[in-house]
C-alpha cells in the first residue's frame, strides 16, 4: 500500500515536471509576467483615480495603500513611487478616457494569455470566438476588480470600527496582532479563491472545483516558498542595480510575476496529473466525463 502510494506519487511529480516542460510552462510564465505588468499600472492608477473622484483625495489615498497592501514590500517599494507620480499630476478627461481603453484593452489580453496557458496545462482546445473570449475576461477582470475593492474599503472600515470603540468603549481592550492575523488570513483567502476561479472558470472546460484544490494548494506553497527566498535573495544577494540601474525595480516587478505565474502553471499541471492517475470519477476533470 505504502509502495503504490509512494510510487504513485512520483508518477504525478514527473508527469507534472514534464507537462510544464512540455507545455512551454515556463515561456507561458514570462508572458504573463510581461502581460500582468502591462495591466497593473493602468489598473492601480484607474483604481485611485476613480476612488479620488468619489471618496476625495485623502480618502482615495488611504484606499491606495489598502489595495498595495495586498502586495508583497519588495513588489510595493517598486509600483507605489511610480503610481503616486502619475497621480501628483491632475489626470484630464482624455486621459481618463485613455486609460479605461488601456485597462479594458490590457486587462483582457492578461486575462487570454492566462487562459491559453491553463488550457494547455489542463489539454484543452479553445473553441470559442475571440470577443466571447475577450468578453469573458472582462468579465472575470471586473469581479476581481471589485473583490480587491471590497478588501480594500474592509481596510479603511476597521480603523473607523476601532475609533468608534475607542470613543463609546475606552475599557475595551483591543488586540491589534489579533486584528493584523485577520487581515493576513483574509488576504490569504482571497488569494486562494481567485486561483480556484482561474483554474476552474478560465479554461475551455469547466473544472470541478474538487478537482482543482490540489494544485491550488501547491500554488500557494510554492508562492510563500518563492517569497520567502526572494526576500533573502534580494537582501544578500542582489546586485541588480548595478546590471541593470534604474529598470532595476521593473526587473524585481518581472521576476516576481515571472514565478508567480509559473506557480500557477504548476498546480494546473498538478491537478491534470492527479485526475489522470485517479480512479474517483469526481476527481476527473468535467472535460473527461
Amino acid at each position: 500500500m505504502i509502495r503504490r502510494f509512494a510510487v504513485t506519487s512520483f508518477q504525478i511529480i514527473h508527469e507534472t515536471l514534464r507537462g510544464v516542460i512540455d507545455h512551454d510552462g515556463v515561456t507561458f510564465a514570462s508572458t504573463i509576467a510581461f502581460a500582468l505588468l502591462f495591466a497593473l499600472f493602468p489598473f492601480l492608477i484607474m483604481l485611485v483615480l476613480a476612488g479620488s473622484a468619489v471618496l476625495g483625495e485623502a480618502r482615495a489615498l488611504a484606499f491606495e495603500g489598502e489595495l498595495m497592501g495586498l502586495l508583497p514590500d519588495y513588489v510595493v517599494k517598486t509600483i507605489k513611487p511610480e503610481v503616486e507620480a502619475v497621480l501628483s499630476t491632475r489626470a484630464s478627461g482624455g486621459f481618463l478616457t485613455f486609460g479605461v481603453l488601456a485597462i479594458l484593452f490590457s486587462v483582457s489580453g492578461f486575462v487570454e494569455t492566462v487562459r491559453y496557458a491553463l488550457n494547455r496545462a489542463y489539454r484543452c482546445d479553445e473553441t470559442r470566438s475571440f470577443f466571447f473570449r475577450r468578453a469573458t475576461g472582462l468579465l472575470f477582470a471586473l469581479g476581481v476588480t471589485l473583490t480587491l475593492v471590497a478588501v480594500a474599503a474592509l481596510g479603511l472600515a476597521v480603523p473607523l470600527a476601532l475609533e468608534l470603540v475607542r470613543k463609546f468603549a475606552p475599557d475595551v481592550a483591543l488586540n491589534f496582532s489579533l486584528i493584523e492575523t485577520g487581515r493576513r488570513l483574509t488576504v490569504l483567502l482571497l488569494v486562494a479563491l481567485l486561483l480556484v476561479a482561474l483554474n476552474s472558470l478560465l479554461p475551455t472546460e469547466r473544472m470541478r472545483v474538487r478537482s482543482v484544490l490540489p494544485g491550488v494548494v501547491l500554488t500557494l506553497i510554492l508562492l510563500w516558498i518563492f517569497s520567502q527566498l526572494f526576500v533573502v535573495y534580494l537582501t544578500h544577494f542582489s546586485n541588480l542595480g548595478a546590471t541593470y540601474g534604474g529598470l532595476a525595480g521593473v526587473i524585481v516587478l518581472m521576476l516576481f510575476f515571472e514565478f508567480s505565474a509559473l506557480a500557477l502553471i504548476v498546480g494546473a499541471e498538478f491537478n491534470r496529473s492527479i485526475a489522470d492517475h485517479s480512479a474517483m470519477p469526481d476527481m476527473r476533470i468535467v472535460a473527461d466525463q
